[in-house]
């Protein structure tokens, strides 16, 4: 049942702009964010509710009245949602509190590891410029840098772009990594497969991702399959493949074409900012885990020192027991 939000875009000025837009319960989250973004004419990366919480589902639309629509993907205005009231347990559970961790200007150092022709070049810089440039690239190396918002802490993406050869020393490239992109375009797939040549890239994916965290356990790996608006009649064989590389590493489906973005297919805008997002996680747990580890070892130094007081009293009862029974008044 067809039903209108009224829909708030995040911006810095003053006054508000707000349009009723028509939300399909039916219809997919990005089918919604894009009527925002064809309504507004700007790029809208993330809806929130309200009280601040990132909308993730449609049914958080359908519950709600009222949504903010942001062309950014952390609110650049939060004055839009203070006069919702939140209560204490909401604001400390919630997923966009501003109470982080201490991580500030955080750098994330990405490695792409690709085959010819993958559209790794496209895949960088439609990120860094955020729209797809469809000129034929001839970037040998280059070195780019983006900052993001991503959960209230300013991150820094550091990513090369650099030819992949036999000479080059993988080792070196993943060394003091973040994070790893395995790029292997759908194209790379339909021809192993017609080829009867899965199991040799499967191989080279799955070594690669060894490779990868050979070096730097800690690296977050992910494999992205670029080009993912292609079709092909083998689609089947192809999404079973892909359920099986699942078990290996997380896996994105990626196209630079905004226009055939779905629920499974992601843009590289997307697809960096679950990257940041996940590491912004990572880095969270790591805080907590120093916290308690730091935590516990007081408790056991304060438990060892209230330990040695009680040994020394028990000690000195004792001794006076003794004296007790050999007559000692």
């Amino acid at each position: 049942m067809e039903t209108s939000v009224n829909v708030i875009l995040d911006s810095q000025n003053k006054s508000q702009i707000s349009r009723s837009i028509k939300f399909e319960p039916e219809k997919s989250l990005n089918h919604f964010r894009r009527e925002c973004s064809k309504t507004f004419q700007v790029d809208v990366l993330t809806l929130y509710l309200q009280n601040g919480e990132l909308v993730t589902d449609p049914f958080d639309i359908k519950c709600n009245q009222q949504v903010i629509a942001s062309p950014h993907f952390s609110l650049n205005n939060p004055f839009l949602i203070q006069s919702v009231k939140i209560s204490p347990f909401e604001a400390e559970n919630s997923t966009v509190s501003t109470d982080c961790f201490e991580y500030k200007n955080t750098v994330i150092k990405v490695e792409i590891l690709s085959h010819g022709d993958s559209g790794k070049t496209s895949l960088i810089q439609t990120f860094i410029h955020e729209y797809c440039q469809r000129e034929k690239h001839s970037v040998i190396e280059a070195v780019y840098r983006k900052k993001v918002d991503i959960r209230s802490t300013l991150f820094e993406f550091l990513v090369v772009d650099s030819l992949e050869s036999a000479e080059t020393d993988l080792e070196d490239r993943l060394r003091n990594k973040q994070a790893v992109i395995i790029a292997c375009s759908k194209e790379k797939f339909i021809d192993a497969i017609e080829h009867n040549s899965v199991e040799s890239l499967r191989a080279w994916l799955v070594g690669s991702a060894k490779k990868a965290r050979m070096t730097n356990s800690a690296v977050f790996v992910c494999l992205a399959v670029t080009k993912s608006d292609i079709l092909s009649e083998i689609d089947a064989i192809f999404e079973g493949i892909l359920s099986l590389l699942v078990c290996e590493f997380p896996v994105f489906r990626v196209s630079v074409m905004d226009d055939v973005l779905d629920d499974e297919v992601y843009n590289p805008l997307q697809l960096f900012n679950i990257i940041g997002e996940t590491i912004s996680r990572e880095l969270e747990r790591k805080k907590w885990s120093t916290r308690l580890r730091m935590s516990r070892l007081t408790r056991k130094a304060d438990a060892i020192k209230r330990g040695e007081v009680t040994g020394w009293f028990r000690g000195l009862k004792r001794m006076l027991s003794c004296f007790s029974y050999f007559g000692y008044h």
